[in-house]
C-alpha cells in the first residue's frame, strides 16, 4: 500500500474531495429532476395522469392551499383535496379546532417533482405521485413551517395531498401519536 506524503496526498485528497462534492451535486440535481421520459416523451407519471408538468404543479398547489388554509373552517373541501380524506374526517375536524391550526392560512408550494412508478411504490403511494416541497403560511404570508416535504397523488380526476403527508403533520401536533384514520 502506497503511503501518501503531505505534498502529494494533499493535492490528491483535494481532488478526491472535489470529485465527491461534484458527485454529490450531480446526485442532488438528479434527485430533483423529473424521471426519464416515457414513450410519449413525457414522464410516465404525467402520461398516466394526462397532464403536463405545469398543470400538475398548478393542481398540486391548489390542493395544498385548500388543505392548509386552516383559517377557513370548511371541512368538506379539505377532505376532498386529501387522498382518502373521508378516513381523516375526525382528525381533521379536531385539527381545525386547534388554536395552532387557526394561524395557518395556506401553503406555498416550492417544488413538485413527479416520481416514477417504482419511487411511488417505495414511498407506499399509488402511482402517479409527486414529491412536494412546501411551506405552510401564517397570517400576512409569514412562513409558519418552512421546507416541509410531502407527497401528492393523482386520483382521477385530480391531484390530492397524500394521506401520509397529512398524517405526518397531524402526528406532530399530537406528540408523535398517529390520529384515527392514519
Amino acid at each position: 500500500m502506497r503511503r501518501l506524503s503531505p505534498r502529494s496526498g494533499g493535492s490528491r485528497l483535494a481532488r478526491l474531495a472535489g470529485g465527491a462534492l461534484l458527485a454529490g451535486t450531480l446526485l442532488a440535481a438528479a434527485a430533483l429532476s423529473p424521471p426519464a421520459a416515457g414513450a410519449a416523451g413525457r414522464p410516465a407519471a404525467t402520461r398516466a395522469a394526462g397532464t403536463t408538468s405545469v398543470q400538475v404543479r398548478k393542481a398540486v398547489t391548489a390542493a395544498f392551499s385548500t388543505v392548509f388554509d386552516l383559517s377557513d373552517p370548511a371541512l368538506s373541501p379539505k377532505l376532498a383535496a386529501i387522498q382518502d380524506g373521508s378516513s381523516l374526517k375526525a382528525a381533521m375536524a379536531a385539527a381545525l379546532r386547534s388554536p395552532l391550526a387557526r394561524r395557518a392560512t395556506g401553503a406555498k408550494v416550492l417544488a413538485v417533482v413527479q416520481q416514477s412508478t417504482s419511487a411511488c411504490r417505495a414511498a407506499l403511494l399509488p402511482a402517479p405521485c409527486a414529491a412536494v416541497r412546501y411551506e405552510i403560511l401564517g397570517k400576512k404570508g409569514t412562513v409558519f413551517l418552512a421546507g416541509a416535504k410531502g407527497y401528492a397523488v393523482y386520483q382521477r380526476p385530480r391531484w390530492k395531498v397524500a394521506k401520509s403527508t397529512i398524517c405526518a403533520l397531524l402526528s406532530l401536533e399530537s406528540s408523535g401519536k398517529a390520529p384515527a384514520g392514519c
